[in-house]
Parts: structure tokens; C-alpha cells; sequence
């Protein structure tokens, strides 16, 4: 049986029902979705984070990386470091030299948390990169020379959202909805919308997002104001971050992901999971969202300035809710279904470790 270790050095405590009970990043939620679809395809996983004791969820322990003994990862077929190229040089010194290390991540290239990859004694460290697109691949190889194997393996639509693929949408009000964090474009939508509501009066805007996701407590994050400015706003519902079970129940809802990206995405979850909602999407033509998309929903050009995207995205978004009776979203459902979840991602990481 294939063992693998899952290292996250992020600080987040997580098992794998946190994604199922509370908000949660990305990629930590993508950790724990790969795992549980890995353990039922016969492979066995733990997981190294923030926890603070020894914890089992859903066939994998979880063990806290202050305390775990690194080297009894010796036992491991694979190990794959989660987020930071930082974690390079203690996993690689504590386990066997034949044994492979991955680095798995969905930050961009010009992110904090990889930067050391400019160094070539830190590129050596790994036997090869996981990548969550093309886009992103292309532009670390582009940066950081790599010249170990590049794998893309992509990000999938949570468990509960799975569940919303064989279900027929209710899209009756003209709902939109934000589902991504605060700082990839909340502030430009809260912008928009009131133009959006002089279109269709009776338009509703629902804002599930917050810090909360990260582990930021609400009264150190930082969007704030953001979130009181939302609450003022006629027409609009605050919701903040929510748990994956009742943000798909929610989505059910919701006519238009309304997402004008300002953050070069590498894959973005929260446009795959409102296409398995039904949802129509607008969004920015930034970074991996064209590839994400693979030409469903609409993709807004940003040449020109905000200011003329701003009035591009509206434009979009009035258009997108006046044909929400007619939109149908049963082939978009079935892209997804076949190439955005997990079971179908884990064995394609399965594939990847026979070969390593």
C-alpha cells in the first residue's frame, strides 16, 4: 500500500472534517478532500499542520508539525510539502535520499511563500512541483528555471458541492453572490452593484467572505470596514464565510457568481463550484480563470484601466440576470462533473506517485 504525508507548515489547525464544519483555505480544504478520495482509493495519508494534538478524521491523522518526529516520514513512499518551498530543506534532511518530495501549491509565482525557489540548493531539494494549472506552471518555469518534473494536477469542487451536480438549480430571484476572499475584488463589486441595482431593482447581492478562512479572528481582520460598508448597502446581504455543507445549499440560490477578480488566480475553487451550482459567472480575464473556465461563463477583459473593466462587469452582470430564466446550465454541470472532482484528481495523483 502507497503511504503518503501531507506537510503544511501554514500554522492552520485542520483534520479532515474541518473543510465539512467551518471555513478553510484553499488548499488546506483541497488537502483534505485529495486525502479522504486517496484513502478510498487504497492509498494511506497523514497530514502534519497547526493541530495542536494528535487528531484522526475520516481514515488520516492529523499530527501537530511542532511535535511530530520528521524522521518518521522515512516510512513514507512520498512526501509532499503543502503552500511554502520553505518546508524543503527540514522534510528533505529527514527523510531518505531516494525517497520522493513534491511541492504542492496554489500560490502564484510572485508570492511570498515560494520565493526560495530562486535558489538553486532549494529547487534541488524537490523531486518535482505540482501545479494547479497551466497558467501556473508555465510562469514558474518561466521565473524559477525548474528543471525537475512539473505535474498539473488540478483543484476540485468540495464533497457537498458534488452533490448540487445531479440537481436541477432553483434560479427564480436575481441573486448574485461573491464567494471569494475580500481582497480579489470585493471592494470593486461593492462598487458596481449599485449600478447593477438601478438595472434591476430588485436585485439581491449575497457576500460570503471574511479572513475567517485563513484563521484571521474577526477582530483582526483587516476588511472591516469593508464588511460594515457591505451591511449599509441596500441590497446587499453579508453572510460572511460559512462551512462548504451550507454555502452549497446556498448557492442553489444564486442566478450569478459575480466575481470581478483584481488577483491573478492559479485556478479558483469558488468558480468551479458555482459552475456545479449552476451559476452563470462573471468574471476577470486574469491569470488561470480563462483555463479554469474552459469558455463557460463570461471572462471581462481588464485593458483599459478598473475604471472601464468596472463598467464592463456591470454591463455583464445585468445581462447575465436578465437571461437567468433562459440560462441553462446542464453542459457546464457536466464539465465539471468530469473534470473538476476529487475521486477523479486523486487518481490522477495516485498515477503520479507509481511513477515517482
Amino acid at each position: 500500500m502507497l503511504k503518503v504525508a501531507f506537510v503544511d507548515n501554514a500554522g492552520l489547525p485542520y483534520t479532515l472534517d474541518t473543510p465539512y464544519s467551518q471555513p478553510l483555505g484553499g488548499i488546506q480544504s483541497a488537502v483534505c478532500y485529495l486525502a479522504e478520495s486517496l484513502v478510498q482509493q487504497g492509498v494511506e495519508c497523514l497530514l502534519i499542520n497547526g493541530v495542536t494534538q494528535t487528531l484522526s478524521a475520516r481514515g488520516v491523522t492529523a499530527y501537530s508539525i511542532q511535535n511530530f518526529p520528521m524522521h518518521e516520514l522515512q516510512s513514507c513512499d512520498v512526501v509532499v510539502a503543502v503552500g511554502s518551498a520553505n518546508l524543503g530543506g527540514a522534510l528533505r534532511g529527514a527523510i531518505a535520499e531516494k525517497t520522493p518530495l513534491l511541492l504542492w501549491t496554489g500560490h502564484a509565482h510572485d508570492q511570498d511563500a515560494v520565493q526560495a525557489l530562486s535558489d538553486p540548493v532549494v529547487r534541488g531539494q524537490f523531486t518535482g512541483f505540482v501545479f494547479v494549472s497551466e497558467w501556473q506552471k508555465n510562469h514558474y518555469q518561466t521565473r524559477f528555471q525548474l528543471d525537475r518534473s512539473c505535474f498539473v494536477l488540478r483543484n476540485a469542487i468540495s464533497m457537498p458541492f458534488m452533490a448540487l451536480l445531479d440537481e436541477a438549480p432553483a434560479k427564480i430571484n436575481p441573486v448574485i453572490a461573491y464567494t471569494s476572499t475580500p481582497f480579489r475584488g470585493l471592494e470593486l463589486l461593492l462598487q458596481a452593484f449599485p449600478d447593477i441595482r438601478r438595472a434591476i431593482p430588485e436585485a439581491e447581492c449575497r457576500i460570503y467572505s471574511s479572513m475567517k478562512v485563513y484563521g484571521v479572528a474577526a477582530e483582526q481582520d483587516q476588511f472591516q470596514a469593508l464588511y460594515q460598508k457591505a451591511m449599509q448597502m441596500p441590497g446587499v446581504n453579508y453572510i460572511g464565510s460559512i462551512a462548504q455543507a451550507e454555502l452549497a445549499k446556498q448557492m442553489k440560490e444564486v442566478a450569478v457568481l459575480a466575481y470581478p477578480n483584481t488577483f491573478e488566480e492559479t485556478s479558483c475553487i469558488a468558480v468551479m463550484e458555482a459552475m456545479a451550482a449552476g451559476c452563470q459567472v462573471v468574471t476577470s480575464a486574469l491569470g488561470a480563470l480563462p483555463e479554469t473556465m474552459n469558455g463557460y461563463g463570461q471572462l471581462i477583459p481588464v485593458a483599459g484601466g478598473w475604471k472601464g473593466y468596472q463598467k464592463r462587469f456591470v454591463r455583464s452582470v445585468i445581462g447575465a440576470l436578465q437571461q437567468k430564466e433562459t440560462f441553462d446550465a446542464a453542459e457546464q454541470k457536466k464539465f465539471v462533473e468530469g473534470a473538476y472532482v476529487w475521486p477523479r484528481i486523486a487518481e490522477q495523483w495516485r498515477q503520479v506517485f507509481l511513477t515517482l
